[in-house]
């Protein structure tokens, strides 16, 4: 224990720079994120043993013990901590009786630092307290991210709070936009679709936050299982590949799904579920939904031994080009059609057209050979006779639009819908240009065969047209053809909700949409909230009670669904039935019965 001594002038600045700069003083105290905890007993003596580090990285520091009015009684310590021997001086001397407020204040740069208070109450069993300071406080998650549907109440993220020594470790949750979440004592509820960010504060430093990424898919809308066609697959090892489809239930969740090979040494498979054999061997490939990725399933996958090329021919035997005009595919097929189709094309004439892509181009009047061979067996081969003319000079009639369709058609949630078109017809060469969400097209883009497309990314809200147009042999284009598909991932505002209450008739409720884009379809549930996925849909704007129990409350919940399948956040109404009659006496002048009476008031309870 260290003599008393005055409270001395340095500690009296250190005061007078609090008291004058108190609010820079918070804004310090915020950015540097210290805590006090309470631990241990220490009869009759405070020891700061324990932060004697900590204190170390200040210039001067000070310990002042304060009355309950904030009077100075004792300077503990005052000076720089340098030395371990420095630990044993701080030490505050006994008191004798009454609250005592233990004060820390450090210096950098000639500047105020740190401050930090505590109260110690001599009749208290706490009394003797360890102070801790904690300089660097932090919050950390194993939860990165919080996917959720409409209805789930789920139990909160674990949030570890550091350093273990922090003895107030209480946090404040929020979510911004706020009707997105509730909160309970230890769970979340997710009230409505959408995604938003969960930030979580500590009480006792509010600068010190994290923040967890929550996304909330409407209670319909979510894929629960999926199953996939064939149920297994056998292909031939670098044969043509098989292809898998994907079943996503319920029919209006979203449908994409990610495809993956257990071992893509024996087989691959693309984004579109086609599986090419690379080996022979067993493997198994499976379909994960993007949107929960515990919704997955998979099939066995056989591949057997490359089966060998007996013979390949061109689906003709002669072919008619237009010199300059649009490339025209090469079709061949394989014996047996398991076996594998790559072949390769030579010109006799190189110098009359060119090959590119499987397609032929003529860029000289004549005739030329093209020659076949399989490129499992060379010895496999066959020959197309192509003829290639001249284009017709006044050829400037375009063909006609190509017909174009979405599906789905929307509005839909489906972020990627496919569309897909054929040839309106007239003097249209099968050769297309696509070009999505404007009408006008780069001249200099590649042609293509394909009649399907499927965005590259996800589309955002709102309404996407596909524009395709389709050039003949001469060059000419057509105009383009197109197809609107309209995306709403927003859910319509919850219905307004009428009945009386309290009521001695069946409890009745009745609704009217909540407007921001309800299709007037709905559903509605007693209870709870929790919609299952195949809850019922109805028209229907009432529900009442065939049968009650008196002194029941019983609450209604209905939400509406747009004609995207959004449904919207509950609305609720509670009612409560009660058939219990009133009882009433007379009290006065006396009670209640038949009685003549002179008096002209009479006292009636009830």
């Amino acid at each position: 224990m260290i003599p008393r001594k005055p409270f001395d002038r340095n500690a009296g600045t250190l005061l007078r720079i609090l008291r004058l700069s108190w609010l820079a003083l918070m804004l310090t105290l915020a950015a540097t994120g210290c805590n006090l905890s309470e631990e241990e007993t220490v009869q009759n003596t405070i020891s700061f043993d324990r932060i004697a580090d900590s204190l170390k990285q200040y210039d001067v520091v000070v310990i002042v013990l304060k009355d309950q009015t904030g009077k100075p009684i004792d300077t503990v310590y005052n000076g720089k901590v340098n030395q371990a021997a420095d630990v044993h001086k701080l030490k505050a001397p006994h008191w004798n009786g009454g609250k005592v407020i233990v004060a820390i204040f450090a210096t950098k740069s000639g500047k105020l630092a740190y401050q930090a208070e505590t109260n110690l109450d001599p009749a208290s069993s706490t009394r003797d307290i360890n102070v801790i300071l904690s300089p660097y406080s932090s919050l950390t998650s194993a939860v990165q991210s919080l996917p959720l549907i409409v209805g789930d109440s789920v139990k909160s993220p674990a949030i570890n709070v550091s350093p273990g020594s922090i003895i107030d470790k209480q946090l404040d949750w929020s979510v911004s936009p706020p009707e997105l979440l509730a909160f309970g004592p230890d769970f979340l509820k997710a009230l409505q679709a959408g995604s938003g960010t969960i930030t979580i504060r500590l009480r006792s430093n509010p600068d010190i936050t994290l923040s967890i990424p929550v996304v909330i898919s409407a209670s319909g809308m979510v894929p629960v299982s999926i199953g996939i066609k064939p149920e297994s697959l056998t292909v031939a090892a670098d044969g043509p590949p098989g292809s898998l489809t994907a079943q996503v239930l319920p029919s209006g969740a979203s449908s994409a799904v990610t495809w993956l090979s257990a071992d893509s040494t024996i087989a691959s498979v693309n984004a579109e579920g086609r599986v090419q054999g690379k080996r022979q061997g067993e493997t198994t490939v499976s379909a994960t939904s993007q949107v929960r990725s515990n919704i997955t399933n998979s099939v066995p996958v056989r591949v057997t031994g490359p089966v060998p090329v007996e013979k390949i021919d061109f689906s003709t035997e002669s072919l008619e080009i237009a010199m300059n005009g649009a490339a025209v595919e090469l079709v061949t097929s394989v014996t047996p059609p398991t076996a594998n189709p790559a072949v390769v094309f030579t010109l006799s004439e190189p110098g009359k057209a060119t090959i590119q892509n499987g397609k032929i181009s003529g860029i000289q009047i004549g005739n030329v050979s093209v020659f076949a061979a399989s490129v499992a067996n060379p010895d496999a081969k066959d020959t197309l006779f192509v003829n290639i003319k001249a284009t017709a000079p006044d050829d400037t009639v375009p063909p006609l639009k190509p017909i174009v369709h979405v599906k789905p058609a929307g509005p839909t949630q489906n972020l990627r819908p496919v569309w897909s078109w054929s040839s309106g017809g007239g003097s249209g060469a099968g050769s297309f240009q696509v070009s999505l969400d404007k009408a006008t097209f780069d001249s200099a883009a590649a042609l293509s065969s394909d009649t399907t497309f499927t965005p590259p990314a996800n589309l955002g809200t709102g309404s996407h047209v596909l524009y395709v147009r389709e050039r003949d042999a001469a060059g000419n284009w057509s105009l383009p053809g197109s197809a609107q598909v309209d995306i709403d991932t927003t859910a319509p505002s919850a219905p307004k909700i009428y009945g009386a209450s309290p009521t001695s008739a069946l409890p009745r409720w009745s609704w009217s949409s909540g407007g921001s884009g309800g299709a007037g379809v709905y559903r509605s549930r007693l209870v709870d909230a929790v919609f299952p996925a195949n809850a019922p849909e109805s028209p229907d704007m009432a529900y009442a009670l065939t049968a009650a129990v008196t002194g029941t409350t019983y609450t209604l919940f209905v939400e509406e669904r747009d004609s995207a399948g959004n449904w919207s956040a509950a609305a609720s109404l509670p009612i409560k039935y009660d058939l219990t009659k009133p009882t009433v006496t007379i009290t006065l002048p006396q009670a209640s019965g038949t009685f003549i009476t002179s008096a002209d008031t009479v006292t009636v309870s009830g």
